[in-house]
């Protein structure tokens, strides 16, 4: 379902969703790294999903940002 998701989010511009969706996977991801503290490359990876996730949220706010 989430591939789904994210796939038709990417196709149709729904930014919103996109947004939603990374949100959900950051959360999920947080909970594995306090789960598992010695997996660097998720953790390391997280850092990069935050980064993607606040592009997303800056997009919504200005569309044109880029």
């Amino acid at each position: 379902l989430p591939d789904g998701a994210k796939e038709r989010a990417s196709d149709t511009g729904d930014l919103e969703t996109l947004c939603i969706l990374m949100r959900n996977a950051i959360d999920v991801t947080s909970r594995y790294t306090q789960l598992n503290p010695e997996d660097l490359q998720v953790r390391d990876r997280l850092g990069a999903m935050r980064d993607d996730l606040s592009l997303c949220m800056a997009l919504l706010e200005n569309p044109k940002a880029l």
